[in-house]
């Protein structure tokens, strides 16, 4: 009774964001993580990996209200992928240390090609966003670079 509803109707989705973020980052200390989608589960996520060491965090969304929300709260780095090369700006904020961790917290095909496209090889791309349910996955681009795909559901 006592707790304020607005802060226990988060307690779900951060659990999700969490368990997610933690599994993702596990296997890579002081990562550079790239979260496509600045929703509840991308902000959450980008907080939880702030929390978990992340050296520098940078979300991605097509909604630029999304964005400024990300970047007050959990962002180092925000930007609208469809005004931009992706690969590009990327790589102009991570230089050579590039990113071990991509979280994809939209679930459609172009973030889903492109986590595959940015994460370093042996890198982790952690899906959680459940946009849409077939989806085109460059298998032998993630057998070569030994990408480590994982799904999270809760």
């Amino acid at each position: 009774e006592e707790t304020d509803p607005v802060r226990a109707s988060l307690a779900e989705p951060l659990a999700c964001s969490l368990r997610a973020t933690r599994r993702a980052m596990q296997r890579h200390a002081f990562a550079n993580v790239v979260i496509f989608g600045a929703g509840g589960i991308g902000i959450l996520c980008a907080k939880s990996a702030r929390l978990l060491g992340a050296e520098r965090i940078i979300v991605l969304d097509t909604h630029d209200e999304r964005l400024q929300m990300a970047a007050g709260v959990a962002a180092d780095y925000t930007f609208n992928p469809l005004q931009c090369d992706i690969k590009a700006e990327i790589a102009a904020i991570t230089g050579d240390k590039g990113v071990d961790v991509v979280i994809d917290a939209a679930g459609f095909q172009p973030t889903r090609t492109a986590a595959i496209a940015i994460v370093n090889p042996g890198g982790t791309v952690m899906n959680i966003g459940l946009g849409i349910d077939d989806t085109v996955i460059p298998v032998n681009v993630q057998i070569r670079s030994e990408i480590e795909l994982l799904g999270s559901f809760c």
